[in-house]
């Protein structure tokens, strides 16, 4: 089975959507990590500059909520990249900070 590529754009810090089409949302260097959901399976990346695949993301399942540590980096602004599995979906994202 071979996995489309679709990423979804984040708006508002909080939420992100499919929009037909490739998209990253970014985020300032800040929150120390990202709490990301999906209503469909997919593959996760969370850092500078990054683009998911199904070789480097991490496996999502649909419906399950998966804290993820920001990457110390250059100060730059941080991604939630993602790539869907089989079935479009709506992804979701909210920054958060463990302390």
């Amino acid at each position: 089975m071979r996995a489309k590529t679709r990423v979804w754009r984040c708006w508002s810090r909080s939420r992100c959507k499919r929009p037909g089409g490739t998209s990253t949302g970014t985020w300032p260097a800040g929150p120390q990590g990202v709490v990301v959901w999906s209503d469909q399976a997919c593959y996760i990346l969370v850092g500078e500059g990054v683009t998911a695949t199904t070789a480097n993301g991490t496996p999502l399942p649909a419906n399950t909520p998966v804290p993820f540590v920001v990457p110390s980096g250059t100060g730059a602004p941080w991604r939630v990249s993602a790539i869907q599995v089989s079935t479009g979906g709506t992804l979701y994202a909210k920054p958060i900070n463990i302390r």
